[in-house]
């Protein structure tokens, strides 16, 4: 679970900065396990082509134009390496998001109860029992509310770090690359 939040926040900065741009620096490291894909600067298009070319663990980059495959141990380790604080963090935060989970739940069981008391075309038809009733939930969506609210708040203060982490992953990445084509190791697969 805390790997496909990591990966979601991932593919939606990836989706934000730079799609479609052919000659930045676009990446997809594969960790070997199913949906465990980081990507960078790219579409979900792109993503799913990599994907259903190369299986494994690699490390995939579109460098000047040119596309490379990467799998020897060594970069590989070196990825792995660099990706293990945005790794950390994700073990950090999910305590948070076990407190959150809850919350959420019962956040979502008011928001439709609300919305089956409310949705009547008629309401002069409420009833005494029934605007109490509304009252009520009402009462407790802002107590969930401000519950969340707290944990979304620690939440902030992981993707500000995140933010920091992602740029310092990217360049890392991109050091390794451009030392696996220097040296001989990346495979050109364009």
């Amino acid at each position: 679970m805390r790997r496909t939040l990591f990966l979601f926040a991932l593919l939606f900065t990836a989706l934000c900065c730079f799609a479609g741009e052919r000659d930045r620096f676009t990446y997809v490291f594969s960790r070997g396990g199913k949906g465990d894909v980081i990507l960078s600067h790219g579409s979900v298009q792109a993503m799913m082509r990599i994907k259903n070319r190369f299986v494994g663990t690699y490390l995939y980059a579109r460098l000047d134009g040119r596309e490379y495959l990467i799998r020897d141990a060594a970069s590989i380790d070196d990825a792995r390496h660099a990706v293990a604080p945005l790794d950390a963090i994700l073990e950090e935060l999910e305590p948070i998001h076990q407190k959150m989970r809850p919350l959420e739940k019962r956040e979502e069981a008011i928001d439709r109860e609300l919305d089956a008391l409310t949705d009547n075309e008629n309401d002069q038809e409420m009833t005494a029992e029934k605007r109490d009733r509304i009252r009520e939930l009402e009462r407790q969506q802002h107590e969930v509310e401000r519950d969340l609210r707290v944990y979304e708040r620690e939440e902030e203060r992981f993707d500000h770090r995140q933010d920091a982490l992602d740029k310092v992953f990217d360049e890392e990445i991109r050091r390794i690359v451009e030392r696996a084509v220097r040296t001989g190791v990346a495979e050109r697969v364009d």
